[in-house]
């Protein structure tokens, strides 16, 4: 939902500074900052859609993980185990949650499986999670 609300007062400050820009014989200067302002506001349009449609699905053949930018499907063959771990963001702290690891060592976050907190509450947080990767567990190896 933020994500929205980000998109669309980014969108409509574009359009305002456009609209300025034109008025004031500026529009150079206001067709830049709109398109900057435009892009950044269509990246948080994107990425709320991508947040709205996140979703984890476990089959017998495949397990898909959709998170908010890109959509992973790993054949079941291919995944060694799930792990409660901390999910590496990018930007801060990791985000305690379920992650699925592969047999060639490679390790995707699931963001659904996943909960923000405080950075001191993160290993709680994360031995929270280990429930859920030994049902995950069970289920791959049944």
């Amino acid at each position: 939902m933020i994500w929205g609300l980000v998109a669309t007062f980014g969108l409509t400050l574009a359009c305002v500074v456009a609209v300025s820009g034109i008025r004031n014989d500026k529009w150079i200067g206001g067709a830049v900052v709109a398109g900057i302002l435009g892009s950044l506001a269509l990246y948080a349009a994107a990425y709320a859609r991508g947040a709205a449609r996140a979703a984890f699905m476990a089959a017998s053949h495949e397990v898909i993980i959709r998170n908010p930018l890109r959509t992973m499907t790993i054949p079941t063959a291919e995944v060694s185990r799930f792990s409660a771990g901390k999910q590496r963001t990018g930007i801060g702290n990791p985000t305690p949650g379920i992650l699925v690891e592969r047999r060639d060592g490679r390790c995707y976050p699931i963001w659904t499986l996943a909960r923000e907190g405080y950075v001191w509450n993160s290993q709680k947080n994360t031995e929270a999670w280990s429930g859920v990767a030994e049902d995950l567990n069970r289920l791959l190896h049944d």
